[in-house]
């Protein structure tokens, strides 16, 4: 981010040619700059806190990313027009000087934080992302776990906020490069116009991949650094084409318009928002025209505004700030102690307390120590030894965590967290875009001339060790056809992950239809997720339940008419909490769960669903709606654990030993039925 980049640097002279105003010439703090910070972490903080009305405020991380391009191009170009051009060393050495000392404090503090209050389970994937953002690369992590930032549980993740770290710490090490081959003395043209022509290229070329992926994987475009660079390429370009001279109105309101965007989209975007993608134009856009405006007369109009006190230390302290803000604010929740926007700004204020001991004890004692400023080598030295030890101590503790999670009184639910049922181990959960059911997903007696099918998303999937376990006993023919987030009523979706229709769901569906249909099974066990469903006002990425209950008949209909019987299970309780995550802490000797585990079952249903739903079948031939309720809940409570075994494998799915065990419930229930 931009905070992250040198207090001092990047002025300009005001210097006509020929009506034009040159870029940056002449170094120097600026302070509007400065406020430009405040005002990102600013919105930021007010997101994450959960402020009322800034539903878009992690744009904030966008203006860093705008102002970080503007500042280092500035600062590279000005170098390359030095005897001897940019100096790769010094540029490093500043940036580790700068930024690593204060990010080693707060992974270590993290890791210590995690030992206090996760399970071995939280510690193991908290240490995992520590690596990785000791590395710097903890946003391809995300990518990889397809994280949504957007979404609300994201939460558990106290190193998240990384990800924007791991794409700045990749922009500065491949930048440099970029503007030293435009400005290499045997490239022909002049190098300004050079520099100009491969940031033009840069920006359209990664605005045009951020398109593409926010509409096909989304996880891509927000996270990684190649579908970003457009927004570096578009705060350099502010930076580097000539100013005309600007009358005072035509400024202040070129600059207020750019204040506009910005703070527009902060108000107006929320977690329905399709982003990066069109959206992170208004507030790219919006910095740029901020920084062409302030670049004239950096002290004056918004200028002034923005060189104010207490912006300049809001400003100053912002790195320290976005780093200590999220841990704070995650294991904050943790505890129990902050549960809404009042305590999460006192939690912030904390972190803002924080940031200022480390500013003052670690960021500027690291950035000017005279034994790592006289020698740009031994501080690239220093920067290499500390991250290796980083490394090697969150390694460490991740190794730690993964010897405790196999403790006696943990291995149940290490086991119930982990296991997969061999529906999963057979790649049988299909993936969000793929657009035909598998053909390999035959279990049972596969010589069996009696078929029955499991058919559905993973709320499907997750009956089936028990439907498995029936299958291998009444010597079944069993054919899965299940789909990631996609159900089998006949609905039209949009999912959070892809942040859009989920068009590939529709095309799947109908044509796991056909192969049933074809198959003529002796019975269908069909199961969805009711979280698509909303019972109250309409919410982003929900159906109401009218909307349900027609596509659900829908789909029953096409399954009755092919003869068989079709078995509509209930979908499951929704445990209050992360089941396996909830039994951890309880016996975790350093931090104790005071409430317990299990969920009343008053609590657990959302009964307007299941009504919808039993509404749906009705009157169709062969069609059978089953509750499994009383088998997995008491008469008040949903326990979370039966038998010694964890109930659940997360929040909302069950445990593969757990749902196996059900089998003989799910027999007794279909056996009216002939099966």
């Amino acid at each position: 981010m931009g905070f992250m980049l040198l207090r001092a640097f990047c002025g300009q002279r005001a210097k006509l040619t020929r009506g034009a105003m040159s870029a940056v010439e002449k170094p120097g703090f600026r302070k509007d700059l400065e406020g430009l910070r405040a005002i990102a972490i600013l919105l930021v903080i007010v997101y994450h806190a959960g402020v009322p009305g800034f539903g878009g405020g992690f744009i904030g991380v966008d203006v860093f990313f705008v102002l970080s391009g503007y500042l280092i191009t500035n600062l590279l170009v000005r170098d390359s027009k030095r005897p001897g051009g940019i100096d790769f060393v010094a540029f490093y050495a500043r940036r580790a000087r700068r930024l690593l000392p204060a990010s080693a404090v707060v992974v270590l503090a993290c890791l210590v934080a995690g030992r206090a209050l996760y399970s071995p389970g939280e510690l193991r994937s908290l240490a995992a992302v520590a690596v990785a953002t000791s590395l710097y690369l903890s946003n391809s992590t995300f990518i990889r776990t397809g994280t949504q930032y957007l979404e609300p549980s994201v939460d558990l993740s106290a190193l998240l906020h990384t990800w924007s770290l791991a794409v700045e710490e990749q922009f500065y090490v491949l930048w440099p490069l970029l503007v030293w081959l435009a400005w290499r003395r045997t490239a022909a043209g002049p190098p300004a116009r050079r520099t100009l022509l491969v940031l033009g290229a840069v920006a359209i070329v990664s605005f045009a991949a951020c398109l593409w992926l926010t509409e096909w994987a989304q996880a891509w475009a927000f996270f990684s650094s190649p579908t970003r660079a457009w927004e570096f390429a578009a705060g350099a370009l502010a930076g580097q084409v000539p100013l005309r001279p600007m009358r005072p109105s035509l400024r202040h309101g070129l600059g207020g318009l750019g204040l506009a965007l910005v703070f527009g989209a902060a108000l107006l975007f929320d977690e329905s928002t399709v982003f990066p993608g069109l959206a992170a134009l208004a507030p790219v856009v919006g910095v740029v025209l901020l920084l062409r405006a302030l670049q004239v007369a950096p002290s004056q109009g918004w200028g002034r505004i923005l060189g104010l006190g207490v912006f300049q230390t809001l400003g100053r302290l912002s790195y320290g700030w976005y780093l200590w803000h999220w841990p704070v604010l995650v294991f904050g929740r943790v505890l129990g102690l902050v549960h809404d926007a009042a305590s999460g700004l006192l939690a912030s204020l904390l972190a803002l307390g924080l940031a200022w001991v480390t500013y003052h004890l670690v960021e500027n004692p690291a950035r000017h120590a005279r034994w790592l400023v006289e020698n740009d080598r031994r501080s690239l030295l220093a920067a290499g030894a500390v991250t290796l030890a980083m490394a090697a101590i969150t390694f460490g503790v991740r190794s730690y965590a993964m010897t405790q999670a196999e403790r006696p009184d943990m291995q149940a639910i290490s086991r119930a967290e982990s296991e997969k049922s061999g529906l999963y181990a057979r790649d049988c959960m299909l993936d969000y875009f793929a657009l035909a059911p598998a053909a390999h997903c035959s279990f049972g007696d596969l010589s069996s001339s009696q078929t029955v099918v499991l058919f559905g998303d993973s709320h499907a999937a997750h009956w089936f060790p028990a439907i498995e376990r029936l299958a291998r006993e009444r010597h079944w023919r069993l054919e899965v056809f299940t789909k990631s987030e996609c159900p089998a009523a006949s609905v039209d979706i949009k999912v959070r992950k892809l942040q859009r229709t989920y068009h590939e769901c529709a095309t799947w569906r109908e044509a796991a239809l056909q192969r049933i249909r074809a198959l003529r099974p002796r019975a269908v066990f069909l199961s969805n997720s009711s979280g698509y469903v909303t019972t109250g006002a309409p919410v982003a990425f929900a159906v109401t339940a009218t909307e349900w209950r027609s596509g659900l008949t829908r789909t029953l209909t096409a399954l009755a008419a092919g003869g068989g019987q079709t078995i509509l299970l209930r979908d499951t309780p929704l445990p209050v909490v992360s089941i396996p995550q909830c039994l951890a802490r309880q016996v975790w000797p350093w931090h104790k769960r005071k409430t317990g585990c299990d969920t009343p079952r008053d609590s657990a249903f959302r009964p307007a669903i299941w009504q919808a739903e039993t509404q749906a079948a009705q009157g169709l031939a062969g069609v059978h709606s089953v509750d499994l309720t009383d088998a997995i809940c008491g008469p008040e409570l949903c326990l979370a654990t039966r038998d010694g075994r964890p109930t659940y494998a997360d929040g909302n799915h069950l445990a593969v030993a757990f749902a196996e065990s059900l089998a003989p419930a799910l027999a007794r229930a279909v056996a009216p039925l002939g099966l």
